[in-house]
């Protein structure tokens, strides 16, 4: 059985698809909807299948980009 570190599939994922939002979690941007801030600093990624990913209070901001990019590539506004 093949398994594999968050580091290591860090560096495996195409960067511009996959983003790491927490320590333990990893989103296809193209699955994504919105990024709702938090008043706690962090942030939760709404998935268009309506789950939930919680998104470090330093990878927020990074987030809330990387939606930007790939909406404004698809021509749509991302929610953000």
């Amino acid at each position: 059985m093949l398994r594999a570190t968050m580091k290591e599939l860090n560096e495996l994922l195409p960067s511009d698809q996959f983003f790491r939002s927490h320590r333990s979690y990893f989103v296809n941007i193209s699955y994504a909807q919105k990024v709702i801030n938090e008043r706690s600093g962090h942030g939760i990624i709404v998935l268009k299948t309506q789950q939930h990913v919680p998104v470090s209070k330093s990878k927020r901001q990074k987030a809330h980009a990387m939606l930007g990019q790939y909406s404004q590539a698809l021509g749509t506004n991302g929610g953000c």
